[in-house]
């Protein structure tokens, strides 16, 4: 047990399993309605941090997220949907980039805005620290 405002450092076996593995880098995820944190090895320069607004979250919505990051060979890290009304639902996801794909942040979220009940996208690039 860590109490609050310990530092903690990740256990060496770990970290050498994730170098060696070709992880340069760790996502660190607190999930507040499980009270879990996630650590998830990362293979990119950059994560970008993705909030969608959409109007019903549907399966056709997530198959067709799921299609668009296939296709540009996007790495979905993690992700979570929920909805507040009928109408208004939120998808949130972290994303793994190389630099090229970065680049072209701005064509990424004109292509998910375009989709059907697309109400907003707002993205926050993640830097290693």
């Amino acid at each position: 047990m860590i109490k609050f405002g310990t530092a903690f450092k990740i256990p060496k076996d770990f970290y050498d399993i994730c170098v060696a593995d070709g992880a340069n880098a760790l996502l660190i995820i607190y999930s507040h309605s499980t009270q879990k944190i996630r650590i998830m090895p990362v293979k990119a320069s950059a994560i970008l941090k993705i909030s969608i607004t959409i109007g019903h979250l549907s399966p056709s919505f997530m198959s067709t997220m799921t299609k668009l990051f296939a296709d540009l060979r996007i790495v979905m890290l993690y992700n979570t949907g929920i909805c507040f009304t009928e109408a208004s639902c939120s998808y949130e996801g972290f994303l793994a980039l190389d630099e090229k794909l970065l680049s072209h942040k701005e064509d990424l979220i004109k292509k998910i805005t375009s989709l059907e009940s697309v109400k907003s996208v707002e993205t926050e690039e993640i830097r290693s620290i």
